[in-house]
């Protein structure tokens, strides 16, 4: 008779149990001392690791041919072919992506150069405050006006200065003041070191921009209108008088010959 092991033959065994079987004789260790899972066990050496490896593969290739009947070049073919044929047919329906649009990098303001424009009011300089981009950007320190076009970023609209454009800030830069009851020529009970800060804003002004101009008061640009009128009205009526003496001369001549 034939010597039986409980349960089933030893030719039957299940693929689980087979594993088993082939890890216990990889790591003996493991197995034979009961406290031995308490300690670190040794890394293993490369012959151990191959003989995991195949007992890994065996493994799975019985758990693949008892689920699937296909073998594992087969198996993995066949699934190969169905991540493919996946992607191929997502590619053709799914819409792609739309391309990002190319960032346009901005283009640099060049101001124009500084142009002398003379006297002008405060009611005229008001103008000038950057609201429209075709004129310059001008700003005036102790009725001195000039021309703070290249510091668009500073004065322009938007900036933290720009309520300083337009305007004669000599009073509010010297109270380093944003209050646009400030935004005046008026220096009356401003104290020495007030003055002396207003100074030295002037000189960074004059340092940095051109002055293009300088302000007057309303009386005064009438009264410099009026003279200008006057003296072209001057020239007009001295050249009238030239023309007659011309004409006069030209007569005498005429009536001598």
């Amino acid at each position: 008779m034939g010597v039986k092991t409980s349960g089933r033959p030893f030719g039957n065994r299940t693929a689980k149990h087979k594993s088993y079987v082939a890890t216990r004789r990889i790591f003996p260790a493991q197995f034979s001392h009961p406290r031995s899972l308490a300690f670190p066990l040794p890394s293993p050496c490369p012959e151990q690791l191959v003989f995991a490896m195949a007992a890994l593969y065996t493994t799975l290739a019985e758990a693949i041919h008892s689920y699937t009947g296909l073998s594992p070049a087969a198996f993995f073919t066949i699934l190969a072919l169905m991540v493919g044929a996946y992607r191929l047919v997502c590619g053709m329906f799914v819409a792609p992506e739309a391309e990002a649009p190319r960032a346009v990098p901005p283009v640099a303001v060049v101001p124009a150069e500084p142009v002398q424009i003379g006297d002008m009011t405060v009611e005229e300089l008001r103008v000038y405050d950057g609201s429209d981009p075709k004129k310059p950007l001008l700003m005036a320190i102790k009725g001195q006006v000039y021309d703070v076009s290249i510091s668009r970023m500073l004065y322009g609209p938007g900036s933290p200065y720009a309520l300083f454009a337009g305007r004669d800030a000599s009073r509010a830069l010297a109270l380093m003041s944003f209050d646009p009851s400030d935004l005046n020529g008026n220096l009356e009970g401003l104290n020495s070191g007030e003055l002396e800060v207003l100074q030295d804003w002037e000189y960074k002004f004059m340092e940095k921009y051109v002055k293009v101009g300088q302000l007057v008061t309303e009386k005064s640009a009438k009264e410099d209108n009026k003279e200008r009128e006057e003296k072209g009205k001057g020239h007009e009526l001295q050249g009238d008088d030239d023309a007659l003496d011309a004409k006069k001369d030209s007569n005498c001549k005429d009536a001598a010959a």
